[in-house]
């Protein structure tokens, strides 16, 4: 069975990778796979198939994006006693990177929901997670990570595992990342006790060497009823962030909302 595809495309090399997890080896575990084509307004040409990871245990929740010549990829590895982030690089000729990174530290409480974009401004990729590392184990607190076009995490953020973007002492999950310029947005599902979860941001700034979290815990979207699973875009002709979330007015009626963030 094959399930969660996910979508990048290099614009300088004309070309896109998608990425599934997949049960193909008949085992119990994921892995993944991915196929690289290129489109035009009545074909799609596939180019090559690429074995992304098939490394021991279950491999899920893939998330990829590309620098414009080349993609990274990362993903929820589980384990028997635990999970973590990793990503590797894969090259627009389909070639994998023969090193996978660990993204994310290894936490016995799990990690959940990455994503990833890439800072055209900055040269460098921003992953994005959920994970139960903080001062309580209870709830999931938001994490994020820099990437090199390499495939390296940052040494700052590889010592950690990631740094803090958001806790709030109550649950967070579902965080989506788009950058615009040296600055960057994460979105995410915020569950406040005896509430409706609503949609919350946080604004990240960067140099080439240091970040900056600011803005924490930014209400985006609050509702009488639940609101969760943001989607995060940038339109940099405008220079803003466009935002888009789940909104669940009841059992029988869902609906998409949007939003303008102007940063």
């Amino acid at each position: 069975s094959q399930h969660s595809p996910v979508l990048a495309c290099a614009d300088k090399k004309k070309i896109c990778l998608a990425v599934w997890r997949d049960k193909r080896k008949k085992t119990s575990d994921n892995h993944l796979y991915g196929a690289l084509f290129s489109a035009s307004a009545t074909t799609i040409t596939v180019y090559n198939t690429v074995t992304v990871d098939t490394g021991g245990h279950d491999h899920i929740s893939p998330a990829v994006a590309s620098d414009g010549y080349d993609f990274q990829v990362i993903w929820k590895a589980k384990h028997a006693n635990g999970s973590n982030v990793r990503g590797v690089k894969v090259f627009y000729s389909g070639k994998v990177e023969s090193t996978v990174q660990s993204i994310s530290s290894f936490n016995v409480d799990g990690v959940h929901d990455p994503a990833i974009t890439f800072s055209e401004s900055m040269g460098m990729y921003v992953a994005v997670w959920a994970d139960k590392r903080g001062g309580t184990k209870t709830f999931n607190d938001i994490y994020a990570s820099r990437i090199d076009t390499k495939g390296v995490p940052f040494p700052a953020d590889a010592k950690t595992g990631g740094f803090l973007v958001a806790g709030t002492g109550r649950p967070e999950s579902d965080p989506d990342v788009a950058c615009l310029k040296d600055r960057c947005l994460v979105v995410y599902t915020n569950q406040p006790k005896n509430l409706p979860s609503k949609v919350m941001a946080a604004r990240l700034v960067f140099t080439k060497t240091t970040y900056q979290v600011l803005d924490k815990d930014l209400p985006m979207a609050n509702a009488s009823l639940r609101v969760w699973a943001p989607a995060v875009a940038t339109d940099a002709k405008q220079g803003h962030f466009v935002m888009a979330w789940r909104y669940d007015v009841s059992s029988a009626k869902k609906y998409i909302y949007s939003r303008i963030f102007i940063p």
